[in-house]
């Protein structure tokens, strides 16, 4: 939506008082800033590294920080259901049985 301004075209006394001529649209609300690698980059190591327990928290930060929760519970939750099943099936007789790999 573009909002149009229009000013009188002419002096008093002239031929052409009185009409309007449309001046070019302004772009109405508020318009998108230009962000380029280098902003994001920086807003990142901003919100990652620099944050102390003073400063008020960026929704950047306040994403990232939900984000890297939703990771944790994802990683909690895959190992409570892995662990869930190893039991079950150990119980039902389809696993000779239960052991969790660490990898040594």
């Amino acid at each position: 939506m573009f909002l149009v301004r229009s000013k009188l075209e002419g002096t008093p006394g002239d031929a052409h008082h009185g009409r309007r001529q449309p001046t070019p649209p302004i772009p109405f609300g508020p318009s998108a800033p230009r962000l380029t690698a280098k902003n994001l980059w920086a807003q990142f190591w901003a919100d990652v590294y620099g944050k102390e327990v003073q400063t008020t928290a960026t929704y950047s930060y306040t994403w990232v920080a939900d984000q890297f929760g939703h990771i944790c519970l994802g990683l909690i939750g895959n190992f409570a259901a892995t662990a869930f099943c190893g039991v079950v099936l150990k119980w039902l007789g389809r696993a000779k049985e239960f052991h969790y790999d660490t990898g040594k």
